[in-house]
C-alpha cells in the first residue's frame, strides 16, 4: 500500500521501500541522463539510498487521490500527492510537494513499475528523491 511505502520512506528503510517497486521500474526524474528519458530500478535505488544517507527527513507523506484498476485486474494507475520536507547535508531545509502518478502491476503482490510527476502539462520529471 502507499501508506506502507510512505512509512518505509519515513523510517529510511531502503530494502522495505524498494519492495514496493518491481525490477522493471521506469522512474522519470527531473534530470534524466537522457532528456525526456527514464531511469531504471538500480538508478532509483541508488538515488534513494543517497538521499536516506545524506538527508534528515522531517516529513514524508503520500496522499492517494485515486486509483483505477485495469480490466484484467492485474494493472492499475494511481495518482497521489507526495510531500517531503528534509534538511540536506549543508543544513538547508527543503520542501518537495508534487503530484505523482504510478503504474502498478500485480504478480503475487502489487508493485510499482512506473512513477513520475503529473501536472497540468501532463507527465513530467519527479523531484523526489532529490540529488544531494
Amino acid at each position: 500500500s502507499l501508506a506502507a511505502l510512505a512509512a518505509n520512506v519515513r523510517s529510511k528503510d531502503l530494502t522495505a521501500t524498494m519492495n514496493s517497486f518491481f525490477s522493471n521500474l521506469r522512474y522519470y526524474p527531473v534530470d534524466p541522463q537522457i532528456v525526456g528519458g527514464y531511469e531504471d530500478y538500480i538508478f532509483f535505488k541508488n538515488r534513494l539510498d543517497n538521499f536516506f544517507t545524506k538527508a534528515v527527513l522531517s516529513e514524508f507523506s503520500i496522499e492517494t487521490l485515486g486509483v483505477s484498476i485495469g480490466i484484467g485486474g492485474d494493472t492499475a494507475q494511481a495518482r497521489a500527492n507526495l510531500r517531503c520536507r528534509y534538511t540536506d547535508n549543508q543544513g538547508k531545509v527543503h520542501l518537495i510537494a508534487e503530484t505523482i502518478e504510478m503504474t502498478l502491476e500485480k504478480d503475487s503482490e502489487w508493485g510499482i513499475t512506473e512513477i513520475y510527476a503529473y501536472g497540468s502539462e501532463g507527465q513530467t520529471g519527479m523531484q523526489f528523491p532529490p540529488e544531494i
